[in-house]
């Protein structure tokens, strides 16, 4: 930033937690902090976070399943996590918010400079870079500005809560109290943010205007900012140091095989030799040229080397080039056993036995000489071993790449071995963003035809490798490099590919051929050269499904009538029955479906619901397609063309996108008119019963019925509801949309009765097919909930009670399918169609329990008696989510999701009567999560996450502490880090509640249990099977 430099800035304070993992570091949370607004979001990183990290930050990766996920080791929850792309959008989206005409300026807190090169790096990684140099201007550092304005911080480290003490007290300010935990990004980035604040008061006691702070701040720190361009050229030469470091690696090989102490001094010499500039080919010209001395003049302006290090590093370089020289190795000198070990103080050194007990050295008895010496004799053999190993491997590698010249003794390339290595290394996967591709099919995608052309002219490589790519949202597994090229829409790089033999018809794991691929982006160019050069157009994916009908799905008229001139069938069908014709006429594709009628295609084909094309085209409203069926000549009956009108007209009376009461008496009349066009041949209607959730409606028999209803709107709906299931069925799943759409309708008017209704009779009917309700249980959720805020509507028990038991019932599938998933069935939506379900179970009970103690609901018996049924049910069940938590988990959690929509106001968790309900109805008590918390370990950790504990919060955890107490909870069990409930617990004052019941409930039995955890004796199979469960409770192993 220029020196003076003035402008409407603002000011935010940013910091990172990382994994900790050097070169392969990755971003796991980033925050930033203003008074204003806040911003913290937690990534999920693809490596392990590595000790250090883990304990600063307090964060850890933990496995449930096949999912991996972060967990805190403050509340030990499972944090919310989104992957890195995700996060920095969502990031850069925060900063426009939040962004001024002339930008951000970052304040961060680091000595090493570390965060904005993480920054500017993850940013550069997924190509958003242009879009942060237009929000944020520059950096600034508060550790220089802290430094610099004040003389020196007085301390080689001060830390982010020191130091803002520090300047408070050096400004003459009030100290105050500050959260000593810096682990977490979010806390840190506030404390940034205060350090350029307090910067910026310059000793005042009163606080800086907001107008006059940017003036004062941008006075201030104008010297010390550094603009993004600055930090992109210090990224650039930290690469370009590494890339020397890395080059002097050979140099030190010997010091990275031996101590740790040598392994950092080798460390300590590639770092100061880098950034002196030198590299392995610059410091060999210097040997060559002058030997040692030049070698010795060149270390000497490292200034900071110490002088036993120059000596060494200088010994080390000239034996490293001089040929005649033997290459020095470090000398590690071993500890004397004799000599009173590793404490330095005279005291024998003490080691742990099997049994973990402390033993001294000299009272273990002096192992026998034999003993000693085969133990010497098998190191000396394994040395020799690793010598003879790494001598061979040192052979191997220059036999494997170099010859020497007979003539000269040189060493030269073997380019035949180095074209084989190069072959293998073309063929090789590697992964990006959950793509596993070669370097061909990378090429491919991109369509880079001199790459493609270079890689397909110069070596061997597998055409037909099965790789792993994204296309439009799309994981597609067993990709070939034509196929990426197809998909893509590269014709010339499929020229090259099929010149070079690449096959036309290699599927993927899911049987979709190039050719297909090129249908599903309409490229008739690629169609055409694909089909010239032999591929099959009447190829089928897993799903029976053909380029013909992709194509007409996706409206390509032009590369459906290629694919027809050329053979495709257009009565081909699919999985599910149906053909391209059916395809054309859902998407409302006139011309498609004209054209599929003039190559032969069967209108009276039906698919697996019973539809054909023309009533698929009128359920979906598409108007034109369903005239031009209707007026084709001999193509219809009069029957078909009267259910074509008679859906269409239906369905317009209650489409969501497509609502018009016009068009749906319309369509209506016109059936009708079919049905009495010829007074001797009457259509009559075949009536089904009637539906009391379409208020028992009987259809219109007659010409005078229909114009009745013309102007009334509730009967228009109920007659097309009606029509709806009757020509289409109970068994097909699109009858129940517009029921849906109806009820919503309903409820915003405040008619919660006949939304209830509407409702129950889409769930059962979704039921009954056997489809997925997730949402529909869900949405009952909502509206009870919406209906108890309300007050003064009346909510039937009843409707209650049903959806809880079709609640129940999908749960019962779901474990189902989770054991015996179908073929069609994904293990992963299937277990978030599960949570949802176990997330509502809880909604459900909480409403009940708001309804038994609501003055405006009648309870009587046999619905308590149904209800604890459906409870005791859902114990016996024992649903879990993926962390383990079961129902009493969540109804404890303070931090349990809880649907936004209405729902939050009525349930709010740690909910009394719920846990009352529950415990009553035989929840046990002393269940675990994955974590092996109990109820009241989530309780204790969780009541006071999103709001402090007020007075009546307080009282409810107390209440809810004393019912699991009653019911045998056992208070010193401990979770996976060892904790018990009141350790584990965020206040004092429940921590000292707990405390005093644990003290008079502890047991002989229970202190005998801590003694076997404490010392990990082994007892399974060593006690009465009833005892193990017993001291499991007080061990830290998982279950």
């Amino acid at each position: 930033m220029e020196t003076g430099m003035k402008g409407n800035y603002t000011y935010v304070g940013l910091d990172i937690d990382t994994t900790g993992r050097r070169l392969i570091d990755e971003i796991v949370n980033i925050a930033a902090y203003t008074p204003d607004a806040q911003f913290s979001q937690h990534i999920m990183p693809l490596m392990n976070l590595n000790p250090g990290a883990r304990q600063r930050h307090q964060i850890r990766v933990i496995n449930v399943g096949c999912f991996r996920m972060l967990k805190s080791l403050q509340t030990y929850k499972v944090i919310k996590t989104k992957t890195e792309i995700a996060a920095l959008l969502d990031f850069l989206d925060w900063l426009d918010t939040i962004n001024t005409k002339d930008g951000i300026i970052f304040v961060y807190h680091d000595q090493a400079k570390f965060t904005p090169y993480m920054v500017i790096e993850a940013m550069r990684k997924y190509r958003l870079m242009e879009r942060f140099e237009k929000i944020v201007k520059s950096f600034v550092n508060g550790y220089d500005l802290a430094s610099e304005k004040h003389g020196g911080l007085g301390i080689r480290y001060l830390n982010l809560c020191q130091n803002v003490k520090v300047q408070r007290e050096r400004l003459g300010m009030e100290a105050v109290e500050l959260n000593e935990f810096e682990g977490d990004a979010t806390v840190r980035a506030k404390l940034s943010y205060d350090i350029c604040m307090l910067m910026a008061h310059g000793g005042e006691k009163k606080e800086v205007e907001p107008e006059k702070f940017n003036e004062i701040a941008n006075e201030f720190i104008r010297e010390k900012a550094c603009d993004i361009q600055h930090e992109l050229e210090e990224i650039a030469e930290q690469e370009e140091c590494i890339k020397r470091q890395s080059s002097l690696r050979e140099v030190f090989r010997s010091y990275f095989q031996t101590s740790r102490f040598h392994r950092r001094r080798a460390v300590t010499f590639r770092r100061v030799l880098a950034e002196g500039k030198y590299d392995m080919e610059s410091l060999q010209k210097m040997w060559t040229d002058g030997k040692r001395d030049a070698i010795v003049e060149a270390v000497k302006k490292l200034e900071t080397l110490k002088e036993d290090e120059f000596d060494e590093l200088v010994d080390i370089l000239d034996s490293h080039f001089d040929p005649e020289k033997k290459a020095i190795k470090p000398i590690v000198q071993r500890r004397d056993s004799t000599s009173g070990g590793g404490g330095g103080n005279g005291r024998p050194r003490r080691r742990r036995n099997k049994r973990g007990r402390s033993v001294n050295k000299e009272n273990q008895g002096q192992r026998s000489n034999s003993r000693r010496k085969r133990s010497t004799d098998k190191r000396l053999n394994n040395n020799n071993n690793n010598n003879n190993n790494n001598n061979n491997n040192n052979n191997n590698v220059t036999n494997l790449n170099s010859y020497a010249d007979p003539k000269t003794g040189a060493i030269r390339k073997d380019h035949q071995q180095l074209d084989a290595n190069q072959n293998a290394i073309l063929t090789e996967f590697f992964e990006d963003d959950g793509q596993i591709m070669t370097p061909l099919v990378v090429a491919c995608s991109y369509g880079r035809e001199k790459v493609v052309q270079m890689l397909l002219a110069n070596y061997k490589i597998d055409l037909e490798k099965r790789c792993t790519v994204k296309t439009d949202g799309h994981i597609v597994h067993g990709a070939s490099a034509l196929w990426v090229a197809a998909s893509s829409g590269h014709l010339n790089v499929i020229k090259l590919l099929v010149k070079h033999g690449a096959n036309v018809n290699h599927k993927t794991d899911t049987d979709s051929s190039p050719l297909r691929a090129a249908c599903f982006d309409g490229r008739l160019d690629i169609v055409q050269y694909l089909v010239n050069h032999n591929a099959d157009i009447n190829l089928r994916n897993i799903y029976n499904n053909t380029c013909l009908m992709i194509s007409s799905y996706k409206g390509y008229t032009d590369v459906v009538e290629y694919l027809l001139q050329n053979g495709a069938n257009p009565n081909d069908q699919a999985n599910c029955k149906a053909t391209a014709l059916h395809y054309a006429s859902e998407c409302g594709h006139l011309e498609i479906c004209e054209m599929l009628l003039d190559y032969g295609g069967d209108i009276g084909m039906l698919n697996e619901y019973g539809m054909s094309p023309v009533i698929t085209a009128a359920e979906r409203t598409k108007e034109e397609v369903v005239e031009m069926f209707c007026n084709r000549k001999n193509l219809l009956t009069k029957e078909e063309k009267i259910d074509a009108h008679e859906l269409i007209g239906a369905s317009f009376a209650n489409d969501k996108e497509n609502y018009s009461l016009q068009k749906a008496f319309h369509y209506l009349l016109l059936a009708m008119q079919l049905r009495y066009d010829d007074l001797d041949d009457i259509v009559k209607k075949v009536l089904k019963p009637p539906v009391p959730a379409y208020e028992n409606w009987i259809e219109c028999m007659s010409l005078q019925d229909l114009v009745a209803i013309q102007y009334n709107h509730n009967s228009l709906h109920m007659e097309a509801l009606t029509i709806r299931e009757r020509i289409l069925g109970v068994h097909c799943p699109e009858v129940v949309h517009p029921v849906v759409f109806r009820g919503a309708v309903c409820a915003d008017n405040g008619r919660f009765d006949r939304c209830e209704a509407l409702w129950l009779h889409a769930l059962n009917l979704r039921q009954g097919n056997n489809i997925a309700v997730q949402r529909d249980l869900l949405r009952f959720a909502q509206l009870f909930s919406q209906m108890i805020y309300i007050e003064t509507v009346t909510l039937r028990v009843g409707n209650v009670l049903q959806v809880l038991q079709s609640t129940i019932l999908e749960l019962e599938r779901n474990m189902e399918k989770l054991v015996n998933p179908g073929p069609k069935d994904d293990p992963e939506v299937i277990v978030e169609e599960y949570e949802t379900n176990i997330f509502t179970a809880l909604y459900l009970l909480t409403i009940m329990t708001k309804l038994m103690k609501s003055r405006y609901t009648n309870i009587t018996s046999d619905h308590l008696k149904d209800l604890y049924r459906m409870v005791y049910q859902l114990n016996r069940m024992d649903v879990k989510l993926r962390d383990g938590q079961r129902l009493i988990h969540l109804a404890v959690n303070g931090i349990s999701p809880v649907d936004d929509f209405h729902t939050s106001d009525v349930c709010k968790f740690p909910c009394l009567d719920t846990v009352k309900l529950l415990l009553h109805c035989g929840a046990g008590v002393d269940c675990f999560d994955c974590e092996r918390n109990t109820p009241l370990h989530t309780l204790s950790c969780t009541f006071q996450v999103y709001r402090p504990a007020s007075t009546e919060l307080m009282s409810k955890v107390e209440e809810i502490t004393k019912l699991f107490i009653d019911a045998g909870i056992h208070l010193d069990s401990v979770n996976s880090d060892g904790q018990t409930a009141a350790r584990n617990c965020n206040s004092t004052h429940l921590q000292a509640f707990i405390k005093r019941y644990e003290i008079n409930s502890t047991t002989l039995k229970c202190l005998a249990s801590r003694i076997i955890a404490q010392h990990r004796l082994e007892y399974r199979n060593n006690v009465p099977a009833n005892l193990e469960k017993f001291i499991q409770l007080h061990s830290t192993d998982k279950l």
